[in-house]
């Protein structure tokens, strides 16, 4: 927390929080250094870690006996099904569930305004070997999210944000870019919060692109006046725990 602006805010979200029954504390007490913060908000954890490298092997074991066809270029609705079609292949399906959410519009004109690409990038660094004022597996966020870090271990971190150093924020871009810009930054703007941790070497860098619903809220659900057709996307960086009970939910739906 680093202005009252947001000391204010944070307390008004703790109290949401608890009477939600959801542990949250506030904080004065810092990490050494970090005279920029006022203080912090700690919310406990509300879900498991999940390790996404065991998740991927172990749905693309669950997905080996179902037959998969490539990407998908086309989609015509027919009088009583759906002909899917990709590179040399055609399937029908009666229902369509669209959950690549970079395609939708494509499918889906009409929701290109609703579905907003954006652009971001992280770096994987290490400290000079002093360790992180962070618990191994903490999700740190501050300046209203604009920064990010995940605490990977006592001396290494995946940090992110800074979108705001790119055109339009990094909203409506067509392709993943990394920016220098925002790659020298990110590593200042750390420092500039925590000093006694400051972070030496890169190890690894990459730019993506996610999509972001135009009112912040998952797009989740049939698809109005397009019987047949669902939608689940728009988690809000979220995806790898509400994927799974969007999923759940329209299966209900569905079945």
């Amino acid at each position: 927390i680093e202005t009252q602006d947001e000391f204010v805010e944070c307390t008004k979200a703790i109290d949401q929080l608890k009477q939600a029954g959801f542990p949250s504390d506030l904080t004065t007490a810092l990490p050494v250094g970090a005279q920029a913060l006022l203080g912090q908000q700690i919310d406990e954890p509300k879900a498991a870690v999940l390790d996404s490298r065991k998740l991927l092997e172990h749905v693309r074991a669950l997905t080996k006996t179902p037959d998969r066809i490539g990407r998908i270029i086309a989609l015509q609705r027919e009088s009583q099904h759906f002909t899917l079609t990709s590179t040399g292949t055609q399937i029908t399906a009666e229902i369509i569930i669209l959950a690549n959410h970079l395609e939708i519009p494509k499918f889906l004109p009409g929701l290109e305004a609703v579905l907003v690409s954006t652009q971001d990038q992280w770096l994987r660094m290490k400290t000079d070997g002093r360790p992180l004022p962070f618990p191994t597996g903490s999700l740190v966020t501050w300046r209203h999210g604009h920064y990010w870090a995940h605490i990977e271990s006592p001396t290494q971190l995946c940090l992110g944000g800074a979108r705001f150093l790119r055109p339009l924020a990094g909203f409506e871009a067509k392709d993943p870019e990394l920016s220098e810009k925002v790659s020298s930054h990110l590593p200042e703007a750390w420092r500039k919060y925590f000093p006694s941790a400051p972070l030496a070497e890169i190890v690894d860098q990459k730019a993506g692109l996610d999509i972001r619903p135009c009112d912040e809220i998952p797009v989740i659900g049939p698809m109005y006046g397009e019987s047949g057709i669902f939608l689940a996307a728009g988690y809000m960086g979220q995806g790898l725990s509400l994927g799974f009970k969007a999923v759940e939910s329209l299966a209900i739906i569905v079945l």
